[in-house]
């Protein structure tokens, strides 16, 4: 293995997560699949039968998030944060130039963010 390639989340709203990577991080939009429930083959990637679901590729270098957006199934709501000893996605990490500088310009913004 070389590297690691793209971690994945799955959102209510892939817009809006896909602008919060785009505005605050630089990521762009790499490709977009959406498929409607009547695609044999995302059925058997997801192994989800009469999946609908909309994607997104974000790109940054060499860095990847793949996003989704399911219409069928319906997911359930996620409550509040997770401990970071359960079981599942506990963070991403993003590298930066001046972890300072973007600290201020993050929370400036609005978004929570832990040094």
């Amino acid at each position: 293995m070389t590297m690691l390639h793209h971690a994945s989340i799955t959102t209510p709203d892939l817009d809006r997560l896909r602008d919060f990577y785009c505005t605050h991080f630089g990521f762009f939009e790499a490709l977009t699949r959406q498929w409607a429930g009547d695609n044999p083959a995302a059925d058997a990637i997801y192994g989800l039968p009469g999946s609908a679901v909309r994607m997104v590729m974000l790109r940054l270098e060499n860095a990847f998030f793949e996003l989704f957006k399911f219409a069928y199934p319906k997911g359930r709501r996620g409550g509040s944060l997770r401990p970071v000893y359960d079981t599942g996605l506990t963070h991403i990490s993003i590298a930066v130039d001046d972890i300072e500088a973007d600290y201020a310009r993050l929370t400036a913004a609005g978004l929570c963010c832990h040094l």
